[in-house]
């Protein structure tokens, strides 16, 4: 209910007595021959009759505001609601292409991160492999040196014991033969007979 309606009111009210007592004033100055009851009785059924059309019409008006006011208040509240509904999707929107941008930059990452591991694995299985064949090459050349090396010492050591063997055969078959000859040729005994083993150390 408005603030006016009550000024309204108070305003019908006062005009309803006033058409009232204007009403009765005409009935007894030019209705003479009504007795006044009747007429007083008149005027208060005209007036009921008027103080509730006046009541009525206000309750019309009243409940027509108040449709119209629903109506707005509806109105408004649809309105907001469409809004929030509005400002929720681009809100979505905004979050779903916020995530699809901090997905794509992450697939991104991870590729990019994901090659440089591969690379990086891939340089360093090749260096490793690399250190591994000259490792092996070097310590095969080295094994070969050594055992040229023991070869050639173990021919050596053959070459030196067989000449040890060839010389204490040789000192034997001298002294079994009794120093004749001798296999240079030469007289291996000294003057007395025996064998000449300075022949040989020489």
């Amino acid at each position: 209910m408005n603030i006016q309606q009550p000024v309204v009111v108070v305003v019908v009210v006062v005009v309803v007595v006033v058409v009232v007592v204007v009403v009765v004033v005409v009935i007894v100055l030019f209705f003479k021959r009504y007795p006044f009851p009747i007429a007083f009785c008149f005027v208060l059924v005209d007036l009921w009759l008027v103080v509730k059309t006046s009541f009525v019409v206000d309750v019309i008006e009243e409940e027509e505001e108040e449709e119209e006011d629903e109506k707005k208040k509806k109105k408004k509240k649809n309105t907001k609601r469409r809004g929030r509904r509005r400002r929720k999707e681009e809100e979505v929107v905004v979050v779903v292409v916020v995530v699809a941008i901090v997905v794509v930059v992450i697939a991104v990452v991870v590729v990019v991160v994901v090659v440089v591991v591969v690379v990086v694995v891939v340089v360093v299985v090749v260096v490793v492999v690399l250190v591994v064949v000259v490792v092996v090459v070097v310590v095969k050349k080295k094994e070969k040196e050594e055992e040229e090396e023991e070869e050639e010492e173990n021919t050596k050591r053959r070459g030196r014991r067989r000449r040890k063997e060839e010389e204490r055969w040789w000192t034997w078959y001298w002294w079994i033969d009794g120093g004749g000859g001798g296999r240079n040729g030469d007289d291996d005994h000294d003057n007395d007979g025996n064998i000449d083993f300075d022949h040989y150390s020489s």
